[in-house]
């Protein structure tokens, strides 16, 4: 196995809203290591375009996303002309991929504000405790800004629920 390859294997692959910017970091990163970069941020000077290589990025690409998200845009990756300038079949598809997934994060917000919301005391003391730090973390990658004040409430008003009705 190559240490490309390698590489590919061990990267998290993006799943949803909640890991794109830990996959972003790590697979642009990684493009730029292996000589893709200027694929992916479409900085190529278009006389050193190379069709081949720009296809062995848009593979390293669709390695690294989860296979629902690659099935919903794999039909991006035609190259296009922008103008003079000729985008890369790699360019293309980290768009579409970020398109997507900041479509997605939208959703994914408001499905975790709901589920906040909707926050209730299930099971044991500790396994309530480490959901809602498990919302508090999501929240916190998505940038979605709340008081600990709030999380402690809930908390609180939901473990208190909790023992009422036992």
């Amino acid at each position: 196995m190559s240490a490309l390859q390698s590489s590919v294997a061990n990267l998290v692959k993006l799943k949803s809203p909640a890991n794109y910017h830990e996959w972003k970091f790590n697979v642009e990163n990684l493009l730029t290591i292996n000589g893709y970069g200027d694929y992916m941020d479409n900085k190529l000077n278009p006389d050193n375009y190379n069709q081949k290589e720009d296809e062995k990025a848009v593979a390293i690409l669709l390695s690294t996303i989860n296979y629902e998200l690659a099935q919903s845009i794999v039909d991006c990756v035609n190259v296009k002309e922008e103008g003079e300038v000729k985008c890369s079949k790699t360019y293309n598809l980290f768009a579409k991929i970020s398109s997507t997934v900041n479509q997605e994060t939208k959703s994914y917000k408001l499905k975790l504000v709901q589920e906040f919301d909707d926050f209730s005391a299930n099971g044991s003391v500790i396994s309530t405790i480490n959901k809602m730090k498990n919302i508090k973390r999501q929240h916190t990658v998505l940038k979605i800004k709340m008081d600990d004040i709030f999380y402690c409430y809930k908390l609180f008003k939901s473990l208190d629920n909790s023992i009422q009705q036992q």
